[in-house]
């Protein structure tokens, strides 16, 4: 009885061995298998994990940020910028995108496949609306979904609206430059892009903001321009109602200083809002003072009479017979304005009574030769290189195609 007792403990202890061995063994292998995966994970597989939590959890935005203003000549604003509210998604935080599509569009009145176009691909950020409205983005906030969240940006402001507007010009969604002195001196008043790095939970809500500025200075530089915003609105309220009197498309009026050739005012007819200027047709858009040629007409009588004198072919008080108002060159009939018949006149009196018939009588004093050199020399025909896009060269014939119908 003994023995066999002694036989049932041994076995016992065996199988308890046996057990241990297998239990160790296992311990073993799986401490083995988690050191293995620690080893792939945090060695091999590090900088993959580590850049996979950083899209998920982190994201960096690139906004442009401190536009120089634009100042009149006593440094009134005519180009500023506001702090805005842009609306940006993040995909893959956005559980109901139907849902969350037709809410974005119905309050920022947009179209609702395009959002769901967005807030569906795979992107960690997508912009769903940039630079909106106080009264949209307060309706927004009411009930706004997870994924969705603001970004304050500077948004140009032009606080004269239409004043100036075809000079000045106009900027994009991004605050590049792209029309009038907004255009023509982007590099000088574009800011700084800002590259913001947005921090995110587990469960996607925004954590912090923290911008960084690409670059040494963040802020722009100004201008200030020799135009006054005074003289500006007058040029333009007076011209606005010699264009409605004449029933005419379009007025363009310069106001400048002879001594100097500082320009106080450079009006156009019809004008836009550059604060809203997609809501108008490209034309609206152009400087019409700068970019359009036309004939001078009446005014290139003192261009003439200016040649006239210096070349010595004509004094102030020199007379010419204006033919009493019939005169032609070559089959080619000239008139004067008005039916007006004049006789004698003098070179001061041509232009004083604007005679056609006087000034084509002193250009043939001139000769075409001479007096095609001295409208080359005024710049008739060249950029004046005025530092303003879209320049017109102007137009006039070559001196082998002239004949002496063209002193006319």
């Amino acid at each position: 009885m003994g023995r066999k007792k002694e036989k049932i403990s041994s076995v016992n202890r065996g199988s308890l061995k046996v057990r241990l061995i297998l239990v160790s063994v296992l311990f073993v292998l799986f401490g083995s298998g988690l050191v293995g995966r620690l080893f792939f994970l945090q060695v091999i597989k590090n900088e993959d994990l580590v850049s996979r939590s950083k899209q998920q959890h982190q994201m960096t935005v690139s906004v442009n940020y401190g536009r120089g203003f634009i100042y009149d000549r006593n440094m009134n604003e005519l180009a500023a910028n506001i702090k805005v509210e842009s609306v940006y998604a993040t995909p893959q935080d956005i559980k109901n995108k139907k849902k969350t599509a037709l809410l974005l569009a119905k309050t920022l009145k947009l179209d609702e496949k395009v959002i769901l176009k967005k807030i569906s691909s795979k992107r960690s950020f997508s912009w769903i609306k940039r630079k909106v409205s106080p009264i949209e983005i307060s309706r927004l906030k009411r009930d706004l979904p997870l994924g969705v969240n603001f970004m304050s940006e500077d948004k140009r402001f032009f606080p004269k609206r239409e004043l100036a507007s075809g000079l000045i010009g106009f900027t994009g969604i991004d605050n590049q430059g792209l029309a009038g002195i907004e255009h023509q001196y982007d590099a000088m008043l574009k800011g700084n892009i800002v590259k913001t790095v947005i921090k995110k939970d587990a469960r996607g809500k925004i954590m912090q903001f923290n911008g960084k500025v690409d670059g040494h200075d963040a802020e722009g530089r100004g201008i200030v321009l020799a135009i006054d915003e005074v003289i500006q609105f007058f040029a333009e309220h007076h011209l606005s109602k010699q264009v409605k009197r004449y029933q005419a498309k379009s007025g363009v009026a310069i106001v400048m200083n002879p001594s100097t050739g500082e320009v106080y005012a450079i009006a156009n007819v019809p004008q836009y809002n550059p604060n809203n200027y997609s809501s108008y047709k490209p034309r609206r858009w152009i400087n019409q003072a700068v970019s359009n040629s036309y004939e001078p007409g009446s005014i290139f009588k003192p261009i003439l009479a200016a040649a006239a004198i210096d070349a010595g072919v004509a004094m102030p008080h020199d007379i010419f017979f204006c033919e009493d108002g019939e005169f032609s060159i070559r089959g080619k009939s000239i008139g004067e304005a008005a039916n007006h018949k004049f006789g004698w006149l003098t070179l001061q009196d041509i232009i004083a009574k604007s005679s056609n018939i006087g000034s084509v009588k002193v250009a043939q004093q001139l000769g075409k030769k001479t007096f095609y050199e001295y409208i080359r020399k005024f710049g008739f025909g060249q950029k004046t290189g005025v530092a303003l896009p879209g320049e017109a060269t102007g137009r006039f014939k070559e001196l082998k195609a002239w004949d002496e119908r063209s002193l006319a």
